[in-house]
């Protein structure tokens, strides 16, 4: 059974100054790499909360990722998946225990 069945680009943005200070420049990312993956359904909510505009849904899909120990995933970066991009969410955990060696890592898109 093969584990890695999906396929992931990881996009990482340059440091650039602006007026409050420094920002990621999504305009000018780049292709960190591009990897097998094991993408995995953790949550999709919608809704909206009484802060927000009622007539407007918002929707959150959030993904549990696996991938190679060798992949280059940072908390800062964004992964393009099935054409949409999403935000890597807290640090990638390395896990090096035995022969299976990978990277796990929760990556988020918010529309609406």
């Amino acid at each position: 059974m093969a584990i890695y069945v999906d396929r992931l680009t990881v996009l990482r943005a340059p440091l650039v100054d602006d007026v409050y200070g420094s920002v990621r420049d999504w305009a000018n990312a780049s292709v960190a790499g591009s990897y097998r993956a094991s993408v995995q359904p953790e949550r999709v909510s919608s809704g909206s909360t009484a802060d927000e505009d009622h007539d407007r849904e918002t929707v959150l899909t959030t993904y549990r990722v696996f991938v190679p120990g060798s992949a280059d995933v940072a908390s800062a970066d964004r992964v393009q998946f099935r054409g949409l991009v999403y935000e890597v969410i807290g640090s990638p955990r390395h896990w090096t225990v035995g022969v299976g060696r990978h990277i796990t890592f929760v990556m988020r898109r918010v529309d609406g």
